[in-house]
């Protein structure tokens, strides 16, 4: 079975973790570089295009009507008789439509504690999010650097 998701995106999470290790600052800042939006930005493009079949890319109304679209869709195939279960598939589509919302509210003066909630919340919620799914997908390879990257990140913020 192919990858829906690169293992090697895992890395701007352990990246982003080493550097918090020694700057615990950074978790109150969230910038368009950031190593945690450039996960999220690209976790959000493979997933939608490997997974869903078709790229939903940026963080805009329309990419979160895209996402709650591709949520409902698979509620209702996983409600027919004989249907693979997609529940971790969905409720990680929930985090990435929450996404949608918050990476908004951070463009707008990134206010310290939306960007420590940001790092705090949201990421972790997003890793473990993943981490369910690429179990129920059985996709192997990507699962072992997601496991890899959430148990690094919780350390390093101590969460």
């Amino acid at each position: 079975m192919p990858s829906f998701i690169a293992a090697a995106l895992f890395d701007y999470v352990t990246d982003f973790a080493a550097e918090v290790s020694s700057d615990s600052s950074l978790v109150y800042r969230v910038r368009g570089d950031t190593q945690t939006v450039t996960f999220v930005e690209n976790f959000l493009a493979q997933f939608s295009g490997n997974y869903l079949g078709h790229e939903i890319s940026g963080f805009s109304y329309r990419s979160r009507d895209e996402l709650i679209q591709g949520r409902r869709k698979l509620e209702r195939e996983a409600s027919k008789e004989g249907a693979p279960q997609t529940t971790a598939a969905q409720a990680l589509l929930y985090e990435l439509e929450q996404l949608c919302t918050l990476v908004r509210d951070l463009s707008y003066g990134n206010a310290d504690d939306d960007a420590e909630s940001f790092h705090n919340e949201y990421v972790p919620d997003l890793l473990a999010a993943a981490v369910e799914w690429l179990e129920e997908c059985q996709d192997v390879g990507a699962l072992e650097a997601a496991r890899s990257a959430l148990d690094e990140y919780r350390e390093a913020l101590g969460i």
